[in-house]
Order: structure tokens, then sequence, then C-alpha cells
């Protein structure tokens, strides 16, 4: 299985927390809803 197989990539100029309040306010727009969220930063800080 190929990652465009199931996701879809797009390259910003944004940092990455602009990219996800970004991707965050066009998900809510869109009436739909983001599941789960997992704190990358977080969990990598943790080991």
């Amino acid at each position: 299985m190929k990652l465009e197989d199931f996701a879809i990539v797009i390259e910003t100029e944004k940092s990455f927390d602009e990219a996800v309040v970004s991707v965050r306010k066009a998900v809510e727009s869109k009436g739909w809803a983001i599941f789960q969220v997992y704190d990358y930063k977080e969990i990598l800080a943790a080991k």
C-alpha cells in the first residue's frame, strides 16, 4: 500500500502550527469533525 492510497499530501509555506489551525478551520467550515488528534511533540518529548 502506498501513502497516496490513504493520504492527501499538500505542501505549504505555513509553519506547522499555522497549518494545523488552517486544517481545523477548513474541517469545521465543511461541517466535518476530527475524531482524534495526536500531539507528537508531547509524545516524542516523553521518550
